[in-house]
């Protein structure tokens, strides 16, 4: 496959399980060594890094399953950014407000609810101001409310000017967030283009969405 970001632009990838979708954010983010081909970030061949040096260039990645100390508190998660990117004190003190973390910035990490977590990995991500940022199903398991909370945390860190690659499957974050959706099916793009028109085709719903056949009475 070939994709390109820009600057700013939130994009999708789609694909049903063992399409490629994760394996492309393992060989971006250096967890795995692509076969062949180009992988380059601000003009730089990512090959040439680790996934620890990535951080500090501007590029994050957040797992489905967050990643975060058991022990450490939600203001000191905050903290730990800083220290990989340094930002002002008011920024991270707006940050816990602005993520509704004020309530809870003592509290554990061991304590918190999956959306919690959720909410304390993208404020750490807000906090680094990073260019480009992936993210693996960010949703899941999320209710209605939830979902809406996270969709305008999203957008708070792409109006820093973030890129943001998303693996998602949720039509109405998709239309909500991104411009541009890729679907991949064996490893293979099998479409691409505005996310609305993609949603529309055919085909796309066979392979990602399903279809229900209904039987006449």
């Amino acid at each position: 496959m070939s994709l390109d970001v820009g600057e700013g632009e939130c994009i999708a990838i789609m694909g049903t399980n063992g399409s490629g979708k994760t394996t492309l954010f393992e060989i971006i983010s250096r967890n795995q060594e692509p076969d062949a081909g180009d992988l380059r970030y601000l003009g730089e061949d990512l090959r040439r890094f680790r996934p620890h040096d990535l951080a500090s260039r501007g590029l994050l990645r957040l797992f489905q399953t967050p990643l975060l100390c058991q022990a450490l508190t939600v203001a000191e998660h905050l903290l730990l950014s800083r220290e990989a990117r340094p930002v002002p004190g008011q920024l991270a003190t707006e940050a816990l407000a602005g993520f509704g973390l004020d309530a809870i910035a003592l509290r554990s990490a061991s304590g918190l609810t999956l959306f919690q977590k959720r909410s304390v990995e993208l404020a750490r991500a807000y906090l680094t101001c990073p260019r480009l940022l992936l993210l693996d199903e960010l949703t899941s398991g999320l209710d209605s409310f939830e979902r809406e909370h996270a969709l305008r945390l999203l957008e708070r860190i792409r109006d820093l000017g973030t890129a943001i690659v998303l693996i998602e499957h949720d039509p109405w974050i998709l239309e909500r967030l991104t411009t541009r959706l890729v679907v991949l099916d064996q490893g293979a793009v099998v479409a691409e283009g505005s996310t609305r028109s993609v949603l529309a085709s055919d085909n796309v719903r066979r392979l990602s969405i399903g279809t229900r056949h209904v039987a006449a009475d």
